[in-house]
């Protein structure tokens, strides 16, 4: 989503966001506001962040161990690996 400042773009987002939880009561919404801080620019610590959610919720943190020190090659591949999981639940 792109626009100008003050364009209503996070409100607009909170609200879907809101309107898919309530939707999809069971299901597992996860959500980034990506670019508001130089962190969140980050692909990288973008993707270890949603690795580590997705193997809190599915209990798979010991799918993860040492993810701090994995190259981006390698953290994909856990992304890919914990979608798999995620979507056979």
């Amino acid at each position: 989503l792109h626009g100008e400042s003050g364009s209503g773009k996070t409100s607009f987002v909170c609200k879907l966001i809101q309107t898919l939880r309530e939707t999809f009561s069971n299901s597992l919404i996860i959500f980034r506001f990506i670019g508001v801080t130089s962190m969140s620019s980050n692909v990288l610590l973008l993707l270890k962040g949603l690795c580590k959610q997705l193997s809190f919720v599915y209990s798979r943190e010991m799918d993860i161990e040492g993810i701090s020190e994995m190259s981006f090659s390698e953290v994909l591949k856990k992304f890919h690996e914990l979608l798999t999981i995620s979507t056979q639940e």
